[in-house]
């Protein structure tokens, strides 16, 4: 049901209308990374950014929210303090969405918040509706900004891919991009998959209410 809602919003239709925004942050990105100088941070001046910037615009979080809701999101996915400090991040930040879907339910904003409000009201609610962009920044944030980092680092360490990158046509970068996704697997694991009932999955018997679960690094591996 809430994927229905969701769904509509991120067509290629739709989303070519943000191409033009994203151009421009990365744009502004890849001039701060410039300043910067040698030997500049590409995660803190560029990798992370970019994804941060362009969910909060898709989003329509406003500009004065974003600086808080930015620290809870590096906070989630840090795993130096120990689990505990990532969970307390995650339910930092559902607060956070909770108390933004409250004051858009009243002042819809001009993002995909405020555009399912004006779609769906009362027939959803604010924990929903907080779940759902809750589920858009996890699963694009920490994922993209890997993307950027490690994908820069293959680049550098393999001139001929970067090349073909600078210098190729649109089919060569869409195909190292293709590959970069599959080389990295910056999501190891697919969500975990319950057994309703009895069943033979690929040859292995599997028992109502067993979990499954698809190592994603290794099916992008694995030949067969």
């Amino acid at each position: 049901r809430l994927r229905k809602i969701v769904t509509p919003e991120f067509t290629m239709r739709r989303l070519a209308r943000l191409e033009p925004m994203i151009s421009e942050i990365v744009d502004s990105r890849l001039d701060a990374l410039a300043a910067e100088g040698s030997g500049a941070d590409l995660a803190k001046h560029l990798a992370f950014p970019v994804p941060f910037q362009t969910i909060c615009a898709l989003l329509g979080l406003d500009f004065e929210d974003r600086d808080a809701f930015e620290k809870l999101g590096s906070a989630r996915f840090d795993a130096t303090n120990g689990g505990a400090a990532a969970f307390g991040a995650v339910s930092e930040q559902r607060e956070f969405l909770f108390a933004t879907v409250a004051k858009q339910r009243k002042e819809p904003g001009p993002g995909l918040i405020g555009q399912i409000l004006l779609d769906e009201g009362d027939m959803i609610s604010d924990v929903d509706l907080a779940g759902l962009a809750d589920g858009v920044f996890a699963g694009g944030f920490e994922t993209t900004a890997g993307m950027i980092a490690l994908g820069t680092i293959v680049l550098l360490r393999d001139p001929a891919y970067a090349d073909m990158i600078r210098n190729g046509s649109q089919e060569d970068v869409d195909r190292v991009v293709e590959e970069l996704l599959r080389y990295l697997s910056v999501v190891q694991v697919a969500f975990p998959r319950f057994a309703k009932q009895d069943m033979a999955l690929f040859g292995k018997k599997v028992k109502a209410g067993d979990v499954v679960l698809a190592s994603l690094s290794g099916a992008n591996r694995d030949p067969e």
